[in-house]
């Protein structure tokens, strides 16, 4: 299974404050699934392994990422 998503993972910071929670995933999947990462992934940030969704419900990211 992890052949074709490989091993990279990112670190993607949701919402703000005392609300933000971290969430490990695939890059490769979220390359697959979207073009918007793929802007996000080419920022000094996304280069370090790092996105940040500020304006994003840690809730609603997290049914999405499970």
């Amino acid at each position: 299974p992890h052949s074709k998503i490989g091993t990279e993972t990112i670190q993607i910071g949701v919402g703000v404050g005392d609300k933000r929670q971290t969430f490990n995933v695939h890059k490769a999947l979220l390359q697959k699934h979207t073009k918007f990462f793929d802007t996000s992934l080419a920022s000094e940030t996304g280069k370090n392994g790092f996105i940040f969704l500020n304006d994003e419900d840690p809730d609603v990211f997290r049914i999405i990422n499970d």
